[in-house]
């Protein structure tokens, strides 16, 4: 047996009292007067053994109900649970408010469940122990312990949030507070603990002990919208633009008719009907007309119950209002060639640079930029070249007729691509086109032997660097590179091998390779915009409406109002949420109350798995650690005592102060019912 304040134990000197009161008060004697001597001597003897039994058994009574006393006030316990420590313990409770949590049992939800015996577990301990109370918010208030009236305020506040956090993730902040502390750590997990969130591989410190308490619900059915993304890497206006939909069913039963509908400013339409089999994915389209630039919000929604909170996806689609280029030249100027494919397409718009007048920090504001026929680069040029083309922008190359060979070697050493080898006079045609990148992908039903390729007459190789990851657009038909395509940072840059001058290379005239080139590479990304975010502890996202910031007053306006962090980027601005969006749906950023761009947010999808971790897994985990426990069904119908036992071996308290009075009851009958004469 142990006790939590064992210094009590040297009350038990108090014995001394009824000893003492026996030694002196029984010791009196009372003179009884009778006529009859012989009479009184008869009756001595019997009188006397009766009294010294009696009192005896008074002084047993009284000993044995300080000792009671003295136990009950010095807190006993017996437990083989080597984790009992003496004094205050620390407790931290994690109560997991996460959205499967809003599943229910007989029509109560989890989350409620879960509360009721985290009050439990606090009611369990004394006044003077110190509590944690951890959810998936892990807000600032509850990184610090509590008294236990606090603590079940905490637990009272608590609601269903969009936030998810692994188990990891969870152990790991509720031993940043708990290792500060001395002895009695003790660490609780509720949680349903579904099997995409148990990943627990924090070494688990073995001067606490982890508790772990599932809160489960029947086996809940679920049809979740995973995400949803563009065709191409920006949607254009008057084009097609289909929106990808990826559907999953996390069921094990297999699911007929769901329903799938398209909401476009308001304006909801059906999209079709499904069935799909038990663990499947499925990828559907809708086509979404756009006529008009500028953000679109549009939401794909299928019909689900009881789980609803992954049946709706938003998204917010940012049309430009144009698409930007930029035609750097030198002397000999293709300025009409290029502006004849872009004429007829209001979206793109192209403006003409002589290298001697340009203005670099204008740079940013392009897509593309194009090098056309440039002798000779500047070291400013290409350093403001690379900013460009780092940050997100593309670049396409056509050499001059005799160009300066340090120069754009610098230029290759600088964009990390291949450079130029001495100049070749000879015809050859482009013989293979690569369907496989974006560039050309779906611009070509069949490749036919009709198709007119590009020819060159003149043209510089590519230094074959193996080292450099090189994507071949288009071939010769000798093997070599006509065009290629290399990646740096956030952006890309396009390399042909011959002058855009007709004279040398007639891609200009071959509109069916020379258009959709130009197209796909103005539109082209290595970072697509995303349509949405998902909803996380620190949300981050950005915005090109707003390329600088003066005196502007920023504020975001939607399911909740608040002031973002701001930081400024390239040619964009940061905006940090944090975690004041809680709720899936779409967002305004207003610049002096004015709305200058929207943003959609959706749930995390992580929770859409409600794939729950076996009873074996969890109990399998446990016995393989001296310091976790699993509490069963059992345990938790009767998780006072459980705790109790657990943590300090019982009430034993109550069972001596009942011994106690029960000592001193039975001393009360003896003195009123024991007759002695």
């Amino acid at each position: 047996m142990q006790f939590l304040y064992p210094t009590f134990l040297w009350a038990a000197l108090a014995i001394a009292i009824p000893i003492i009161i026996h030694l002196f008060y029984f010791r009196r004697f009372k003179k009884v007067y009778f006529t009859n001597v012989k009479y009184l001597q008869e009756i001595k003897e019997e009188t006397s053994n009766r009294n010294k039994l009696k009192n005896l058994l008074t002084l047993l009574m009284r000993i044995l109900a300080v000792i009671s006393l003295v136990m009950a006030f010095a807190l006993p316990f017996m437990s083989d649970n080597k984790m009992i420590g003496q004094g205050q313990a620390s407790v931290s409770v994690y109560i997991d408010n996460s959205q499967s949590m809003s599943s229910t049992i007989a029509d109560v939800p989890l989350l409620e469940r879960a509360k009721e015996k985290a009050r439990e577990i606090v009611s369990t301990y004394s006044d003077n122990d110190k509590f944690q109370i951890l959810t998936n918010e892990f807000k600032g208030k509850h990184q610090r312990f509590v008294t236990k009236e606090d603590a079940i305020s905490f637990i009272d506040e608590i609601e269903i949030t969009p936030l998810v956090h692994t188990l990891d993730q969870v152990v790991k902040r509720q031993l940043q507070l708990l290792s500060t502390q001395g002895q009695a750590k003790q660490s609780y997990l509720i949680s349903d603990f579904q099997s995409n969130i148990f990943d627990l591989n924090t070494p688990l410190d073995t001067s606490v002990q982890f508790n772990m308490l599932p809160i489960r619900s029947g086996v809940q059915q679920n049809i979740s919208i995973d995400s949803v993304w563009l065709s191409g890497p920006i949607p254009l206006i008057k084009q097609s633009n289909q929106l990808i939909i990826k559907i999953k069913n996390w069921s094990s039963q297999d699911m007929e008719n769901v329903r799938i509908s398209l909401t476009e400013n308001g304006q909801s339409k059906p999209i079709g009907n499904i069935n799909i089999q038990a663990g499947e994915t499925i990828i559907d389209t809708a086509s979404i007309p756009i006529s008009q630039s500028g953000v679109i919000p549009a939401s794909v929604s299928i019909n689900d119950y009881p789980v609803t909170f992954d049946d709706t996806y938003f998204v917010a689609l940012h049309v430009p209002d144009s698409i930007q280029i930029l035609h750097i030249f030198d002397k000999n100027s293709n300025s009409n060639l290029l502006d004849a494919v872009f004429a007829r397409h209001a979206q793109f718009n192209i403006d003409h640079q002589s290298v001697q007048q340009l203005q670099y920090q204008s740079f940013k504001n392009y897509n593309l930029i194009i090098i056309d026929d440039i002798t000779t680069l500047s070291s400013g040029f290409i350093s403001e070249i690379k900013t460009f083309v780092s940050n997100g922008g593309k670049l396409l190359i056509f050499p001059p007729k005799n160009l300066t060979k340090n120069t754009y070697n610098f230029l290759a050493a600088s964009l990390n691509i291949n450079p130029y080898l001495d100049a070749r006079t000879e015809d050859m045609e482009v013989g293979k086109i690569n369907t496989n990148d974006f560039i050309f992908s779906d611009v070509y039903l069949k490749i036919s032997d009709n198709l007119k390729l590009p020819k060159v007459n003149y043209y510089y190789p590519l230094t074959n660097i193996q080292q450099i990851p090189t994507v071949n657009l288009l071939t010769l038909k000798n093997g070599m590179p006509y065009l290629v395509k290399n990646s740096l940072d956030k952006g890309m840059v396009f390399t042909c091998i011959s002058p855009l001058d007709k004279t040398f290379n007639d891609l200009v005239l071959n509109p069916e390779v020379f258009v959709p080139m130009l197209f796909k590479m103005a539109i082209s990304t290595t970072v697509h915009k995303p349509l949405s975010y998902p909803i996380t502890n620190n949300v981050v996202v950005e915005t090109e409406s707003l390329t600088s910031l003066n005196d502007e007053i920023l504020e975001v306006n939607g399911p909740s109002k608040f002031i973002p962090g701001i930081t400024q980027g390239y040619n964009n601005i940061l905006l940090n949420f944090g975690d004041q969006a809680k709720d899936a749906g779409y967002y305004d950023l207003l610049n002096n109350k004015v709305s200058v761009d929207k943003f959609a947010l959706n749930y995390d999808r992580k929770e859409s798995n409600l794939t729950l971790e076996t009873d074996d897994n969890l109990k399998s985990y446990c016995d393989g650690t001296t310091n976790v426990r699993y509490f069963g069904d059992e345990m938790l119908a009767n998780l006072s005592d459980t705790v109790g036992y657990a943590d300090r071996g019982g009430s034993w308290w109550k069972y001596f102060l009942f011994a106690a009075l029960a000592f001193l009851l039975f001393e009360s009958l003896l003195l009123r019912y024991y007759k002695t004469n």
